[in-house]
């Protein structure tokens, strides 16, 4: 099924904005760990700004830096902040227009980095790609009707996630328990990312393991040869999409499923346009 280029974009900005949505949804939910005394505090994000810096342990005094500290790192301020990236993110899944649209992408795009120093422990690479993928959509909706920019819009979105998935690859095939075929049962069986059943299963399984982890690395070393046709990006595209159900379903990576489930109608158009032009040649 070949996708027009408006439909590509505007299918990647529905999904980029419920995978944000749900991200600033579960901040909300957790927000008591963002007051006095929580894990979020503004006192731990004060500890991580001086242990980052080297510094004495002090709110920053740069004029901008305190503007923003005091507007957004303050608990009041800091849950208006994600309950507006949430509106944002209705305005983009509506999508009620063009200068809404470009005002909630760069608001979100924004926001991202300051919810990353909020946040001791940082975001993760499903919030990295929502947000490569804003910032992407956001450059493309400043020139809608420009066919060049919406093509490098697709582009970038594609080669991000290709890049994505081929890095973990390439990083799993450098780990020990990945090459041992350990890495899934072990991942399976800890408490805060696994399915602890399932993992001693595999673990008493070990063949079951090893075709679980070796799986999963070689469909993300080979995932780029998606570009190189349809047929082949139909298949990387159903298989992770069953891929990120399973993350989602056992190890609760929630977001991870729409951040890059968003990047697929970009993968499909830049697997048809390479085609295109490979048949050219």
């Amino acid at each position: 099924m070949r996708l027009t280029l408006e439909l590509t974009l505007h299918a990647t900005q529905v999904l980029t904005a419920v995978a944000i949505g749900i991200s600033t949804l579960e901040f909300i939910w957790i927000r008591h760990e963002f007051q006095v005394g929580g894990v979020f505090s503004e006192q731990a994000a004060l500890s991580r700004r001086a242990f980052a810096s080297r510094r004495r342990l002090r709110p920053p005094r740069r004029p901008m830096e305190a503007f923003v500290w005091r507007g957004f790192f303050k608990y009041q301020g800091f849950l208006s902040l994600l309950v507006a990236r949430f509106c944002c993110s209705l305005v983009l899944v509506v999508g009620v227009g063009r200068i809404p649209s470009l005002v909630a992408l760069g608001f979100i795009a924004a926001t991202h980095f300051i919810i990353a120093q909020r946040t001791i422990y940082g975001l993760d690479g499903s919030d990295q790609m929502s947000w490569l993928s804003c910032m992407a959509l956001f450059v493309g909706c400043v020139q809608p009707d420009s066919t060049p920019v919406g093509v490098a819009v697709a582009g970038f979105i594609a080669a991000q996630a290709v890049l994505a998935y081929l890095t973990a690859g390439v990083a799993k095939a450098f780990g020990g328990p990945w090459k041992t075929g350990t890495a899934v049962p072990l991942i399976l069986s800890s408490e805060a990312w696994g399915t602890p059943r399932l993992g001693r299963l595999l673990m008493e399984h070990a063949t079951l393991g090893k075709a679980a982890t070796w799986l999963t690395m070689g469909w993300e070393l080979l995932f780029p040869l998606a570009l190189l046709h349809p047929g082949f990006a139909m298949f990387f595209l159903a298989t992770g999409t069953v891929f990120h159900i399973l993350n989602a379903s056992l190890m609760g990576l929630n977001v991870f499923f729409w951040s890059f489930l968003a990047t697929y109608p970009c993968v499909l158009y830049a697997s048809y346009a390479v085609s295109d032009l490979l048949q050219g040649v």
